[in-house]
């Protein structure tokens, strides 16, 4: 459960800057979701954490908290969302298991400021008949203060689909592109830290660093609640295989899963 004080207070914060007013609320729901996931991009080692999540909408404006990702959508329409985002960011510190690893340089936990464009359109716009959508979405961030101080480029694309009036299965695939910041933070070793852990030096570039698939199956119990699962595969790229960091202490394949539960609020 580490870094959740900390993600709860930049929640906070960038609720009371976007000054959305509880009371004004049309649509509200709250709810948590509990996940396994790597302790750090390349860990063979995994961690559970809670995540709380939130949405709140009304005509003009939504804010919408999924797992480490708040999103501010400022465009009102039905088949687009566009705004601002901000993506926490746990970081790399002295509370994961690898005990080399841990003696490379630590990378504090950051928040990534962003933008964000996502929309949905029936299938039936490409002459197939079914009640599919084709969604895609692009986000663009960067790491505000200490972290990684990298920039991430997130493209998705990938099909949702209702079967009967309560459940929803989407399944997306997901490439994402660091910059040589974010890849040197993560997966670099300085000459001084190949010295102290024995570990080869390496010094990665900019470009792909993985690429995923998720499933998210999506049920809703009556009215007000909804459960759900949730799992993807990720595969780190050639280049950053490479690096000691998951050659020779971590896993090319990032899995990650979780429950989650929702309730609407009326």
């Amino acid at each position: 459960m580490r870094h959740l004080a900390s993600f709860a207070l930049l929640l906070s914060s960038c609720l009371g800057l976007a000054n959305v007013p509880a009371t004004a609320a049309e649509d509200t729901e709250v709810g948590f979701g509990v996940y396994e996931k790597p302790q750090y991009p390349g860990a063979d080692e995994q961690e559970w954490v809670l995540l709380p999540s939130f949405s709140w909408q009304n005509d003009n404006v939504a804010v919408a908290l999924r797992a480490e990702r708040l999103f501010l959508d400022f465009v009102s329409s039905d088949a687009v969302n566009a705004g601002f985002m901000v993506r926490y960011d746990e970081g790399r510190d002295e509370g994961i298991d690898d005990v080399v690893v841990r003696q490379l340089a630590t990378v504090p936990a950051a928040a990534e400021l962003g933008l964000y464009v996502e929309s949905g359109l029936p299938v039936r716009w490409l002459g197939w008949d079914d009640p599919a959508l084709v969604i895609g979405s692009v986000n663009l961030r960067d790491a505000v203060g200490a972290g990684h101080k990298g920039q991430v480029l997130e493209v998705s694309g990938g099909l949702m689909r209702d079967f009967g009036s309560s459940t929803s299965v989407t399944v997306q695939f997901i490439v994402t592109r660091t910059d040589r910041d974010y890849n040197r933070a993560y997966f670099g070793v300085s000459e001084s830290e190949s010295a102290a852990t024995g570990l080869p030096v390496f010094n990665p570039k900019a470009g792909v660093k993985d690429t995923r698939v998720r499933l998210v199956v999506n049920h809703e119990i009556g009215q007000l609640w909804s459960v759900g699962i949730t799992t993807s595969r990720g595969r780190l790229s050639d280049d950053l295989a490479d690096s000691p960091v998951v050659s020779l202490r971590g896993e090319r394949e990032q899995w990650t899963s979780g429950l989650f539960v929702n309730r609407r609020l009326k």
